[in-house]
């Protein structure tokens, strides 16, 4: 659903620039229709009308095509490795509803501050072969930076004064605000990066484009901003994954200690009857049961919120680097929980189990943790824990697998570390897991190093994903792009007429209007990297309390950036080729 609203938000920023330059360019009909008696109320209805028929049109549009891409996507999802369950496709009506009002009131929404400058042509403008001039600015530049200024306070509260879901909530909202608020913005930068952009090129196509898109700033960044966003999403995705990414892969190196990993083939977790059979099997061949460890997911609830938990053996140490102050073994091996740094302090705890009030917790306390299947019970606190990445958890609760059946509905594990008993070979212990693997099935055994290929090589199927995803609402940036440039050559029909005359080829022409689209492009994709990268920076700095370290990989940037500019190249191709082939005598003599 994300991803469709991102979709949406980028949309508006197109429809918004399309109907800013139809309005604009229609500043003579619109004065003429006040000199006949329209009052601004019907011209804004009027402009309205038309957005609800393109919108309604649209959305109709919109909603056959995403009908004909399901099974397209499906075999995309299939292709990450990402299988949907199978079966008939389902139409819903509220389906069908969603798409169609989103659609119309995005585009209503949308045409709305266009109406209302359209409202404002004076009938004298009937008279004047000129379109609307553009506004001062100065107020969009307050509100523009006001919205910049609350949407950086609103996330820096969620992203380090507020938890859960209000926090995710809150970090969302305020994207949007700044996304907004930077467009507003943009304005202002949009002239020098025309010139420094074009700097390079010292022959006149190149002049003329930057001077092109330098003349009208407000239309040069309202038509980048819609590439801003999405160029600044792909950004924050790419340093939060390569910053997972590289997390993950240290804490396998350094904090992880694995003669094999059993974890499953797809996302569902396993039978826990595949650790008890490499113990036995290993007694059985080798005398010694060796060091099974079984890692389990748990959704629990403490103080009144659901969080997580992560259930393990007790002899979790062995296989990671997990330090544990104050540790008492043996109450967590009678089914104590261990708890983070970040909870010690708090008062969600009591002092006795039988107790009703509140006390910080610490060592010897008890919490009361409500499970899916016993309800409430107080638990002892076993320790405290620093840091649980080196066995892939971030949250603040470690449950001892004792007395799991009955406080949880379900007993399943996610993955299963194993040391082979001393003396003997990896190869002979590989021998006893790979068979019980088999006969089992649904699930891998692998050495620690291949797992951790295996997962990063997930970790790059996610991403690919979400890129994917993400591509939708680059190419609608692009055919914004393509439109605001159609729109341009139309209202420069008779400047391009009397460049054709004074000596200019069709194919300087060309050159010109593909330097324009790679202006807008560029200019988007630099100002949506900088963004990206300041969210990324901002996102992997709350979690890092979580283990999560910064992450920059710069050779993804520079290709994202290279990309853009060679998809400018190609947005501007069709609107080049229109400029060029404008009859140059109809052209001059064009209104």
């Amino acid at each position: 659903m994300i991803f469709a609203l991102v979709a949406l938000f980028v949309g508006a920023f197109i429809i918004y620039n399309t109907f800013s330059i139809t309005v604009a360019q229609r500043t003579r009909e619109l004065g003429l229709m006040r000199a006949l008696g329209a009052s601004g109320g019907q011209v804004i209805g009027a402009v309205t009308f038309e957005a609800l028929v393109i919108g309604v049109f649209s959305s109709v549009l919109g909603l056959l095509l995403g009908i004909g891409l399901v099974k397209p996507l499906e075999g995309l999802l299939s292709a990450f490795g990402l299988n949907l369950p199978s079966g008939p496709m389902q139409i819903l009506p509220r389906t069908i509803i969603v798409a169609l009002v989103a659609g119309v009131l995005v585009t209503l929404v949308s045409a709305i501050a266009p109406a209302r400058r359209a409202a404002r042509v004076a009938p004298i403008a009937a008279l004047r072969d000129q379109s609307l001039p553009p506004s001062s600015g100065r107020r969009r530049y307050f509100w523009g930076a006001l919205a910049t200024l609350v949407g950086l306070g609103v996330m820096a509260y969620g992203l380090f004064g507020s938890q859960g879901t209000n926090a995710a909530l809150l970090v969302g909202v305020s994207a949007a605000v700044i996304f907004l608020g930077v467009a507003m913005l943009s304005p202002l930068l949009a002239r020098p990066a025309a010139r420094i952009l074009m700097a390079p090129s010292r022959k006149i196509t190149g002049k003329l484009a930057a001077q092109n898109a330098a003349r009208n700033p407000r239309r040069t960044a309202s038509t980048a901003s819609a590439l801003m966003i999405g160029l600044a999403l792909v950004t924050l995705i790419a340093i939060f994954g390569e910053s997972a990414k590289q997390t993950f892969a240290t804490a396998i190196d350094e904090q992880t200690k694995a003669d094999f990993v059993i974890s499953p083939k797809g996302f569902l977790p396993f039978s826990p009857e595949i650790a008890s059979s490499i113990r036995s099997e290993f007694r059985t061949e080798f005398g010694s049961p060796g060091t099974v460890v079984q890692y389990r997911d748990a959704a629990i609830a403490v103080d009144g919120s659901a969080t997580s938990a992560f259930g393990l053996s007790n002899d979790f140490q062995k296989t990671s680097n997990v330090e544990v102050k104050n540790f008492d073994r043996a109450k967590f091996a009678q089914g104590g929980i261990l708890i983070s740094n970040s909870v010690v302090g708090t008062n969600r705890c009591r002092a006795a189990a039988e107790s009703k009030i509140p006390v910080p917790c610490r060592l010897g306390s008890f919490l009361p943790v409500r499970f899916p299947a016993s309800g409430v019970e107080a638990i002892p606190v076993a320790g405290v824990f620093n840091d649980a990445k080196a066995i892939g958890y971030q949250g603040d609760y470690l449950i001892s697998l004792a007395n799991w059946s009955q406080r949880f509905t379900d007993a399943f594990d996610q993955f299963v570390i194993v040391l082979h008993p001393d003396g003997v070979s990896t190869a002979a212990a590989a021998k006893v897991v790979n068979r019980v693997a088999r006969e089992f099935g649904g699930v891998k055994a692998q050495n620690k190093a291949d797992f951790k290929d295996s997962q990063l090589a997930q970790f790059d199927q996610i991403l690919g994903l979400m890129y994917v995803l993400l591509l939708f609402s680059v190419v609608i940036a692009l055919i914004g792009i393509i439109n605001a440039l159609a729109l341009s050559i139309y209202e420069r029909t008779r400047e391009i007429g009397l460049l054709r005359a004074v000596g200019m080829t069709r194919r300087q022409l060309r050159t010109v209007v593909r330097n324009e689209a790679v202006i807008v492009s560029v200019f988007g994709s630099l100002l949506g990297l900088v963004i990206g990268i300041g969210f990324g920076a901002a996102i992997v700095t709350a979690l890092r309390d979580q283990g999560i370290s910064f992450s920059l990989p710069l050779l993804q940037l520079v290709i994202f950036v290279i990309l853009a500019a060679i998809a400018g190249v190609g947005a501007g191709v069709l609107p080049a080729r229109r400029a060029a082939r404008l009859d140059v005598l109809k052209a001059i003599s064009s209104q």
